[in-house]
């Protein structure tokens, strides 16, 4: 996007890791990859971010700094027993308070002007914390974001409903659990062209094997269309491991290739009702939301990505890792029209990097009984202990 001169916009063109204060954690890194990586063969999908200030500003012009702080004030810090009615007061006020005149002239502005550069396209427009991304706090998936937004009006609704994600039960939750004051954590907007994976694939990746903390290796998931059933566990992915010193040498340096069921493929919705099928699996509004199908039989005994694919991804989250200096937990797509891979997110690996290393801890179980339920693990550990079922937040 070419740069601009309103004063709450800033093309990714312009941003550093620096800027963090500014766009927010995840913004920044994806500004710092479209500069710096660029020339590397690293492909961020071009957009601009809508700056924290303008957060700050829609706070202070409708006077919710204070409204907000009551209401924060009479959370229930013991046993968060009214969790439920503090937040859903705090998103109330954010739903129902107007933008300023001035920043929303400038959100339909940058909205034409990115919409006149990419014709024909959507956007994504997503959440972007000043506390989000970091090596001890990742909010990974605290705030919402929002795809395939194609008009000025559902624009401008996606930019107050990442705001109002800010108070969402579960970011209130994690911001207390990790000491953040709520009012000085400020929402930036990234808003970015749309990379087409319900046509195609998308997954993760991690700088290091997530069970081990290994560090040799490229752990990577797929899936085929958007990426939401591999991040709520739904479906059986494909794994791979890529060997970073062989990939390094120019060598095939796949070690693992497991090729997973991925029994559902997640698309954008074609129907304008929002309903349920039989299976009970939910179907959206064309308007951005989405609908499982079950995958093609086809598509379920074929791997995503092949393996120049794999090479490739695997080559850029070693680039990604080395700038940036430490383990990385990567999101990437698959875009089904040109495809190409694009990188989403890189944010800092905030699991195995913070703990103690050289340290090997081993584990024996001693007896056995009737398995009640069973799961993916990431990570390996013995405990007991009473079960207890969470019905609430």
């Amino acid at each position: 996007m070419k740069p601009m001169t309103n004063s709450f916009i800033i093309p990714f063109s312009n941003i550093k890791l620096k800027d963090l204060p500014e766009v927010g954690g995840k913004n920044a890194a994806l500004g710092e990859m479209f500069n710096a990586l660029s020339f590397r063969g690293i492909r961020v999908p071009d957009g601009f971010a809508v700056s924290t200030g303008a957060y700050r500003l829609f706070l202070s012009h409708n006077r919710l700094e204070g409204q907000l702080a009551v209401l924060l004030s009479g959370l229930d810090l013991d046993k968060f027993s009214n969790l439920a009615d503090v937040g859903a007061s705090c998103r109330s006020l954010l739903e129902q308070a107007p933008f300023p005149q001035m920043l929303e002239t400038e959100l339909k502005e940058a909205f034409e002007s990115f919409m006149k550069e990419y014709p024909g396209t959507s956007l994504a427009v997503r959440s972007s914390a000043t506390a989000e991304d970091l090596r001890d706090a990742s909010f990974a998936g605290q705030h919402d974001s929002f795809l395939h937004v194609s008009n000025v009006q559902d624009f401008l609704a996606c930019i107050r409903k990442c705001y109002v994600s800010a108070f969402n039960d579960r970011a209130i939750m994690y911001r207390e659990n990790h000491g953040f004051d709520h009012l000085e954590l400020d929402i930036s907007c990234g808003v970015q062209k749309m990379v087409r994976a319900d046509l195609g694939g998308s997954g993760v990746a991690f700088t290091l094997d997530p069970e081990s903390g290994f560090r040799d290796v490229v752990y990577i998931n797929s899936v085929w269309g958007l990426g939401e059933n591999l991040v709520q566990g739904r479906i059986d992915p494909d794994e791979i491991l890529v060997f970073k010193p062989g990939l390094k040498r120019g060598f095939d340096a796949v070690i693992k290739r497991k090729n997973g069921q991925k029994e559902l493929t997640m698309v954008y919705s074609s129907n304008g009702q929002k309903e349920a099928n039989e299976d009970g699996i939910e179907k959206g509004k064309s308007t951005g939301l989405t609908e499982n199908h079950r995958t093609e039989t086809e598509k379920r005994n074929k791997m995503v990505l092949s393996m120049p694919q794999i090479q490739e991804l695997a080559m850029n989250c070693v680039v990604i890792e080395e700038h940036f200096n430490s383990p990385m937990d990567i999101e990437w797509a698959l875009d089904g029209k040109d495809n190409q891979l694009y990188i989403l997110q890189a944010r800092p690996e905030t699991v195995h990097s913070l703990r103690e290393h050289k340290v090997a801890k081993e584990f024996t179980l001693h007896a056995k009984s009737k398995e009640i339920c069973s799961g993916k693990s990431v990570g390996h550990n013995i405990v007991s202990g009473r079960a207890c079922l969470v019905r609430s937040p």
